[in-house]
């Protein structure tokens, strides 16, 4: 059988162990020799009185004396060599997984976040279903700017672009503006591009574009509830710089809504300069159906 290196450490310590003990051994022998030497012989009186010598004076050279007492402890002997270092023992198992720990406190609330950009604005929505017909009238019209002592309906608009829009290849785009000239009434929305009649009347729009390319030619389109009323549209490779203008008067409800849409694929060019524009302001109020009881004059 192979010996293994445990069995070889195992017999070089025992070896080892044995040459420790031989060594100590003779030191500790030489050591009394020499102090038995040097002592002078103790003298034993003889028994009974008898005064012979317990010596044979023919073979012995002298009395036989008793063992001293022990002599000094040896100097230590010198250090063995160190042993053989044992073998790395088997790593124990990994023990038992624990339970889980119990549930933390909730933490501090985290700091808001900025807040994000708005959002874009969708197209207008469809118009809704028109509502019912109310009752007939007092009177079978009245043209005039006050009835009682209501103050007289005052709306009108003028905006401007300040930069280039280009509408989506498979969709239109409503027009916005970045500068206002006028809103009296604040019956037009800026960010939706949107004017909302405040009053049942006459109303006249007008609109300018501009174009700065001889590939993207502006097409833009006035619409009414969604409904295409007239449109404006420049179309010349030769020219890159062109403008062109259209204008209409329409006969609103309260509520009707007019905004310019840009067809698809098309572009309407505008820096600083403030070339496209579109304005619109009422021309009269019309009162057929709107009218209370209380606003009608008696007649007599």
């Amino acid at each position: 059988m192979k010996p293994t290196m445990a069995n070889i450490r195992i017999t070089s310590w025992i070896i080892f162990t044995i040459l420790i003990g031989f060594v100590v051994g003779a030191k500790k022998t030489r050591a009394r020799d020499f102090v038995m030497a040097d002592e002078p012989p103790i003298p034993t009186e003889p028994e009974n009185n008898i005064a012979e010598s317990t010596t044979c004076s023919s073979c012995c050279h002298g009395m036989i004396s008793q063992p001293g007492p022990p002599g000094p402890p040896g100097m230590p002997g010198t250090s063995g060599i160190p042993g053989v270092p044992g073998d790395h023992g088997v790593n124990g198992q990994n023990g038992v997984p624990g339970y889980p720990g119990a549930k933390g406190d909730q933490g501090l609330v985290g700091v808001a976040g900025a807040k994000g950009e708005p959002g874009e604005y969708g197209p207008p929505g469809l118009a809704g279903r028109a509502g019912p017909r109310g009752p007939p009238g007092l009177l079978n019209g009245y043209a005039g700017a006050t009835v009682g002592s209501h103050k007289p309906v005052q709306s009108a608009f003028s905006v401007a672009r300040l930069t280039t829009l280009t509408a989506p290849e498979n969709s239109d785009l409503v027009i916005t503006y970045e500068h206002v000239f006028a809103n009296i009434g604040n019956n037009f929305d800026s960010i939706t591009g949107v004017y909302a009649a405040p009053v049942p009347g006459a109303y006249m729009f007008i609109l300018n574009i501009h174009m700065a390319s001889t590939t993207n030619s502006p097409y833009v389109k006035l619409m009414l509830n969604g409904q295409l009323q007239l449109a404006a549209h420049d179309y010349d490779y030769s020219d890159a710089y062109d403008s062109t203008s259209n204008s209409l008067i329409l006969e609103l409800k309260k509520g009707d809504q007019v905004w310019l849409q840009l067809d698809q694929g098309n572009e309407v060019h505008s820096n600083s300069n403030k070339y496209t524009t579109f304005s619109g302001y009422m021309l009269f109020q019309t009162f057929i159906d709107t009218i209370s009881t209380e606003e009608v004059p008696t007649q007599q």
